[in-house]
């Protein structure tokens, strides 16, 4: 199933978030909303383990630092472009939930239950945050 993820395409978009040193001086790593998620995927890439155990629950939502909202709706339409949409056979521990979630948490300061299914999400996401919503859903329906 996760063969025909494309983790390079989800860490360009995640890496673009990040805010660089000029921002937060050194890497704070899994500190950071966006350190956490790329350490994930390369982990990912490097381990072929596609699963983070209590993955959500590591995800450091007391960094509030200040992403481009633009930079962060473009990672997690790419993100939403690698879901497999396994609807009951999602997986809260699944790699794509958890780097979504982890970005999730700067757009919205909270975690939506995904159900399975990247339009069922976006649907969900529009009902409480119309603006959002459709921007999501513009970035998930662009080619790249």
């Amino acid at each position: 199933m996760f063969e025909s993820l494309n983790f390079v395409k989800v860490y360009k978009k995640v890496d673009k978030c990040c805010l660089g040193k000029g921002v937060c001086n050194h890497c704070k790593g899994n500190e950071c909303l966006v350190g956490f998620s790329k350490n994930i995927i390369i982990n990912a890439m490097e381990n072929d383990e596609f699963y983070v155990d209590d993955g959500v629950d590591k995800i450091p939502t007391y960094d509030l630092k200040g992403y481009e909202k633009e930079d962060v709706i473009e990672a997690v339409g790419q993100i939403l472009k690698q879901c497999k949409n396994c609807k009951l056979y999602h997986d809260e521990e699944c790699i794509v939930n958890v780097t979504r979630s982890a970005l999730e948490h700067i757009l919205t300061g909270d975690n939506f239950e995904y159900k399975g299914s990247a339009f069922v999400y976006l649907n969900d996401i529009k009902n409480v945050d119309p603006e959002l919503g459709d921007a999501l859903f513009k970035t998930y329906m662009k080619e790249n």
